[in-house]
């Protein structure tokens, strides 16, 4: 699980270092990939923060410094990008990578109850139906009853 959260470093290490560009379509990536590498980081600046602090990781400066620079890259380019309007999409793939990697080294916790009869797992992105033991049901077996096949 640690190697998903490596994997997803080593993406956004390659992102901030974008090559030489020499058209505006190239201009257009490579300024977009080198934010989402600046972004990346300045996530994980902020959990490092936190882990020191003891406080929940403060994402709202590198939402707020980025947020519109992938949307300032299409502008720039003049309709020249290979995708435009992905702002979203790639700020949420950005973080996903972030939480993987803090979780796989201890920033978050990897296991979190969501409250709505869910579990996350940070590492690997996925979210777990929580069960009961048939002891636990005041109504006896039910659908979230671990027993119940």
């Amino acid at each position: 699980m640690r190697l998903t959260g490596f994997v997803c470093a080593l993406v956004m290490v390659g992102l901030a270092s974008a090559a030489v560009a020499t058209d505006p379509l190239e201009k257009c990536q490579a300024s977009k990939l080198k934010t989402a590498g600046k972004y990346g980081f300045c996530r994980l600046k902020a959990d490092a923060k936190a882990v020191k602090a003891g406080d929940p990781p403060d994402y709202s400066k590198c939402d707020e410094k980025y947020g519109g620079k992938w949307t300032a890259a299409e502008t720039k380019a003049a309709g020249q990008c290979p995708v435009t309007g992905d702002a979203a999409a790639i700020q949420t793939q950005v973080t996903q990578c972030t939480v993987q990697l803090a979780a796989a080294i201890g920033g978050t916790p990897r296991f979190v109850d969501n409250g709505d009869g869910t579990i996350s797992d940070n590492v690997s992105a996925l979210k777990w139906e929580k069960k009961t033991e048939l002891n636990d049901s005041p109504a006896g077996g039910n659908l979230h009853d671990a027993d119940n096949t």
